[in-house]
Protein backbone atom coordinates (compact mmCIF):
# COMPACT_ATOMS: atom_id res chain seq x y z
CA UNK A 1 0.00 0.00 0.00
CA UNK A 2 2.97 2.25 0.54
CA UNK A 3 4.61 1.85 -2.52
CA UNK A 4 1.98 1.96 -4.37
CA UNK A 5 0.80 5.26 -2.48
CA UNK A 6 -2.87 3.87 -1.05
CA UNK A 7 -4.70 4.80 1.46
CA UNK A 8 -6.97 1.76 1.57
CA UNK A 9 -7.38 -1.77 0.12
CA UNK A 10 -9.90 -4.61 -0.18
CA UNK A 11 -9.90 -7.78 1.26
CA UNK A 12 -11.59 -10.92 -0.54
CA UNK A 13 -11.44 -14.67 0.30
CA UNK A 14 -9.48 -17.26 -2.07
CA UNK A 15 -12.94 -17.26 -3.93
CA UNK A 16 -13.31 -13.81 -4.61
CA UNK A 17 -15.89 -12.97 -1.73
CA UNK A 18 -15.70 -9.33 -0.44
CA UNK A 19 -14.70 -9.30 3.28
CA UNK A 20 -14.28 -5.68 3.54
CA UNK A 21 -12.23 -2.51 3.74
CA UNK A 22 -8.43 -1.50 5.73
CA UNK A 23 -7.05 1.51 5.75
CA UNK A 24 -3.11 2.23 6.35
CA UNK A 25 -3.57 4.26 9.16
CA UNK A 26 -5.21 1.39 10.99
CA UNK A 27 -2.15 -0.97 9.99
CA UNK A 28 0.17 1.46 10.69
CA UNK A 29 -1.35 2.02 14.37
CA UNK A 30 -2.34 -1.43 15.21
CA UNK A 31 1.09 -2.72 14.76
CA UNK A 32 0.79 -5.66 17.03
CA UNK A 33 -2.46 -6.69 15.46
CA UNK A 34 -1.29 -8.80 12.43
CA UNK A 35 -5.05 -10.02 11.11
CA UNK A 36 -6.34 -7.53 8.59
CA UNK A 37 -9.64 -9.42 8.99
CA UNK A 38 -9.82 -8.01 12.78
CA UNK A 39 -8.88 -4.03 11.83
CA UNK A 40 -11.52 -4.26 8.99
CA UNK A 41 -13.76 -1.36 8.77
CA UNK A 42 -17.76 -2.59 9.30
CA UNK A 43 -19.87 0.01 8.06
CA UNK A 44 -18.26 1.11 4.81
CA UNK A 45 -19.90 1.92 2.45
CA UNK A 46 -20.46 -0.08 -0.71
CA UNK A 47 -21.82 0.00 -3.78
CA UNK A 48 -23.27 -2.95 -5.93
CA UNK A 49 -22.85 -3.43 -10.15
CA UNK A 50 -26.55 -2.87 -10.35
CA UNK A 51 -26.30 0.95 -8.73
CA UNK A 52 -27.22 3.60 -11.09
CA UNK A 53 -24.81 6.89 -11.29
CA UNK A 54 -27.87 8.67 -9.35
CA UNK A 55 -27.62 5.65 -6.75
CA UNK A 56 -24.49 5.58 -6.25
CA UNK A 57 -24.11 9.35 -6.04
CA UNK A 58 -26.78 9.11 -3.54
CA UNK A 59 -25.13 6.32 -1.43
CA UNK A 60 -21.76 8.40 -1.05
CA UNK A 61 -23.28 12.29 -0.71
CA UNK A 62 -21.32 12.15 2.64
CA UNK A 63 -18.45 9.69 1.93
CA UNK A 64 -15.16 10.70 2.49
CA UNK A 65 -12.13 8.57 1.97
CA UNK A 66 -10.09 7.31 -1.61
CA UNK A 67 -12.10 5.03 -3.10
CA UNK A 68 -15.52 2.55 -2.59
CA UNK A 69 -15.89 -0.86 -3.04
CA UNK A 70 -18.35 -2.03 -6.00
CA UNK A 71 -19.29 -5.78 -6.02
CA UNK A 72 -21.42 -8.18 -7.09
CA UNK A 73 -24.88 -7.85 -5.51
CA UNK A 74 -25.84 -12.04 -6.27
CA UNK A 75 -22.30 -13.29 -4.22
CA UNK A 76 -20.79 -10.50 -2.69
CA UNK A 77 -18.02 -10.72 -5.02
CA UNK A 78 -15.55 -7.42 -5.86
CA UNK A 79 -15.90 -6.90 -9.23
CA UNK A 80 -14.33 -3.04 -9.07
CA UNK A 81 -13.69 -0.11 -7.01
CA UNK A 82 -14.90 3.60 -7.66
CA UNK A 83 -13.22 7.19 -6.95
CA UNK A 84 -15.89 10.21 -5.79
CA UNK A 85 -14.75 11.68 -8.91
CA UNK A 86 -15.90 8.60 -11.25
CA UNK A 87 -19.04 9.09 -9.76
CA UNK A 88 -19.07 12.70 -10.69
CA UNK A 89 -17.78 12.25 -13.91
CA UNK A 90 -20.35 9.47 -14.78
CA UNK A 91 -23.20 11.83 -13.97
CA UNK A 92 -21.61 14.67 -15.82
CA UNK A 93 -21.68 12.43 -18.62
CA UNK A 94 -25.27 11.24 -17.87
CA UNK A 95 -26.24 15.12 -17.69
CA UNK A 96 -24.87 15.66 -20.85
CA UNK A 97 -26.43 13.23 -22.67
CA UNK A 98 -29.99 14.44 -21.56
CA UNK A 99 -29.29 17.42 -22.42
CA UNK A 100 -28.08 16.64 -25.63
CA UNK A 101 -31.19 14.92 -26.38
CA UNK A 102 -33.54 17.58 -25.03
CA UNK A 103 -31.92 19.84 -27.66
CA UNK A 104 -32.52 17.48 -30.21
CA UNK A 105 -36.07 16.62 -29.37
CA UNK A 106 -36.63 20.56 -29.87
CA UNK A 107 -34.84 20.85 -33.04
Amino acid sequence: MIEKEYTEAYLVDEKGIYRGKIRLVDLMTNTAQKQCHILRENNEILLTDVDSVLQGIETCKDFVGESIPVINQEKNELVGIITESDLFKAYLDLNRQVRDLEAGIRN
